[in-house]
């Protein structure tokens, strides 16, 4: 009789565990149903680029660099003013000038200084140019694809 009743007990209680189980999973499933998710559209990598690209970034380098080079003159020119002569440093100033020191540099030798430092600060500016010319010029022919 004990056997019997040591069976049946065992079976009562694999049922109840399994009701409860069961009833868990039920619970389970009613509450995740707020969390659920589903692939609409597999995820996949976009043919555009999300920044610019490098020939935009090239030009607006250069641009960006001649800007800043033209602002920096031009607040140096503000910052720190040159004068020509003592009657513009006397009217800016306010100030009585007390002196003045006249250069007086009229000669061929003179002028050939003074062109010869312009033709080498354009060649500078030419080289410049030219070697962002053949920098984007060769990102154009060489993408990175």
């Amino acid at each position: 009789m004990n056997r019997g009743y040591d069976v049946i007990r065992k079976n009562y209680d694999l049922l109840v565990s399994r009701r409860e189980s069961a009833s868990l999973g039920l619970k389970l499933d009613e509450s995740s149903q707020l969390a659920e998710f589903r692939v609409v559209e597999p995820p996949r990598v976009s043919p555009n680029p999300v920044a610019p690209g490098r020939i935009v970034l090239g030009l607006l380098a250069v641009v960006g660099s001649l800007l800043a080079g033209m602002g920096a003159a031009l607040a140096m020119d503000q910052f720190r003013p040159t004068f020509q002569d003592a009657n513009t440093l006397r009217e800016s100033s306010g100030r009585p000038v007390l002196g003045a020191i006249a250069v007086s540099v009229h000669g061929l030798a003179a002028n050939a200084g003074v062109r010869l430092e312009a033709l080498r600060f354009a060649g500078a500016i030419a080289l410049i140019v030219a070697l962002q010319v053949a920098w984007l010029s060769w990102m154009v022919v060489h993408p990175l694809n």
